[in-house]
């Protein structure tokens, strides 16, 4: 073969893989056009740019886009844009669609209500979902946090108790339940959870700490000081 035919033939096949890729590029945002619009939000969030972000989500999702991720990067990038009124929309919207969140999605995303001070939404998300705590300890385990910040004490309770009959989430449950009760000035019934705790868990050292907390809560200076002593291990 002569070297011109050959880079004839080169270029030829260049051409041609350009073409195909071309083709392929323009063949696929004219298919799947929401697609395309949801990575260009992407990049916009990830660049710094949330309000172009929830525009191009938006788009992606009136195409018809039916990806829970996409619904959640709504949300998101109308926080991060301190667009309130559109987060609380997209909540909403979430809330009346069929969308269904699978456990991690939904404490992510309560995380990231939480996150930009808006634990109310939070609270909203979450209970919007009782078969989804019912499967889930971590997502009970949060919403009863978010109650007990929010000072609904009584609805915490009724979570952390519900929590204390699953052996992985007990102790986890009951350090946040005594330290609540502490809050409400019931200091007995902390005490009387934290030293359960230290019955079984004599190492445990949050539980210590927050024994120390409770006691001082309670006037009962001396006795606190000695369980911060063997919280540090100085005792």
């Amino acid at each position: 073969m002569k070297p011109s035919s050959a880079v004839r033939q080169k270029g030829l096949y260049i051409l041609l893989l350009f073409l195909f890729g071309a083709s392929a590029h323009f063949g696929y945002a004219a298919v799947y056009p929401d697609r395309v619009l949801f990575r260009r939000a992407e990049q916009h969030l990830q660049a710094g740019n949330p309000e172009q972000a929830m525009q191009l989500y938006q788009q992606a999702l009136d195409l018809g886009l039916r990806w829970p991720r996409a619904v959640i990067r709504v949300i998101e990038a109308a926080l991060a844009a301190q667009n309130h009124i559109a987060a609380e929309q997209g909540l909403e919207n979430l809330l009346t669609s069929k969308t269904r969140l699978l456990p991690d999605e939904l404490l992510n995303l309560a995380v990231l209500f939480d996150r930009f001070d808006r634990p109310e939404l939070a609270r909203e998300l979450l209970e919007h979902y009782p078969r989804q705590l019912l499967a889930s300890p971590d997502l009970t385990l949060y919403l009863a946090g978010l109650y007990r910040r929010s000072m609904w004490y009584r609805e915490a309770d009724l979570l952390y108790t519900q929590l204390a009959e699953i052996p992985g989430m007990k102790t986890t449950a009951a350090l946040e339940q005594a330290e609540m009760y502490g809050w409400q000035g019931r200091y007995i019934d902390a005490e009387e959870l934290l030293r359960g705790i230290l019955q079984m868990e004599p190492e445990n050292r949050m539980a210590r700490i927050i024994l120390g907390r409770v006691l001082s809560w309670d006037g009962r200076f001396i006795e606190a000081i000695t369980e911060y002593k063997k919280a540090l291990g100085e005792v």
